[in-house]
């Protein structure tokens, strides 16, 4: 169970999605009030009843509103696909819910239907909850696991094609920002460069034996640096070696590359996977 809440999860940030989504939602949730009359909706009738569900509607997706259009783009290294997962899905739709809630509290009170107070937003909170948590356990683990065959079956595909030959007399060059360390490599050793706080490491094979090294600088100054048909930036914080792929996995984001001689496998983001399955494939 660990695992899988540990999974990477897509997190793909469209203004179209969002908004129907969230009229959606509006729509669903005065419409189920309306109709099925929970939370003691029953003693109202009529338009009174429809203007009462609408209402509770609206707030619902002025919540989703304000969530999807101003705190995602507030906050974009929170919310970043490359490190979403499924644990941080289900955690971002509980504080949805709760401030659904909240929301649903104030409704109350402006409406004269209840007064402001710990008590009530507990009950508010638990109506919401027992309707949101079933169905998004449902939606979070069906949409999973629909990423996550999709990228599987593509990702089969692409291990089945890859022709790679690297041109093994070629030579990468590697500085430091200041230039004091140097490290030069033939382009069938290099595995992988990942970024690691103000430094690059560079990650390759040296005999049998994968080496590791540290050198001061960014990743975009070494991407820079670097030439070299199949040895290109996959994630934000990867630059690989494709000629060193020897299979391909798919998971709920995107695909995971197998690299010889590793057992760590090297993540694929949405935004760079074109180029590399279009490396991979040959085309």
């Amino acid at each position: 169970m660990i695992q899988f809440l540990n999974k990477p999860y897509p997190f793909e940030y469209s203004v179209k999605k969002y908004t129907w989504i969230t009229i959606g939602t509006t729509l669903f949730v005065t419409f189920f009030l309306f109709f099925f009359q929970p939370f003691g909706l029953y003693v109202f009738d009529g338009l009174n009843l429809f203007i009462i569900s609408l209402e509770f509607g609206l707030a619902t997706g002025a919540v989703m509103a304000v969530s999807y259009f101003l705190v995602i783009p507030l906050f974009p290294n929170f919310f970043n696909e490359e490190n979403w997962t499924v644990i941080k899905h289900i955690c971002w739709v509980v504080m949805l819910l709760i401030n659904i809630a909240i929301a649903n509290t104030l409704l109350m009170y402006l409406l004269d239907l209840g007064s402001i107070s710990w008590r009530a937003i507990l009950i508010s909170l638990g109506q919401v909850m027992a309707l949101g948590i079933i169905i998004t356990t449902i939606i979070v683990s069906l949409d999973y696991l629909r990423h996550f065959k999709e990228n599987q079956k593509e990702a089969q595909k692409i291990s089945a094609h890859p022709d790679l030959k690297s041109d093994s007399n070629k030579t990468i060059s590697l500085f430091s920002e200041n230039d004091k360390e140097q490290l030069h490599l033939k382009t069938e050793e290099l595995l992988y460069l990942t970024s690691a706080d103000n430094y690059v490491e560079v990650v390759y094979q040296s005999g049998k034996k994968i080496t590791q090294k540290l050198l001061r600088g960014t990743l975009q100054r070494a991407e820079e640096k670097i030439d070299q048909p199949g040895i290109i930036r996959c994630h934000r914080s990867y630059i690989v070696n494709l000629h060193q792929v020897v299979a391909v996995d798919g998971n709920a984001q995107g695909y995971e590359l197998n690299l010889r001689g590793l057992d760590k496998p090297i993540p694929v983001s949405r935004s760079y996977k074109k180029d590399v399955i279009r490396f991979l494939k040959g085309t």
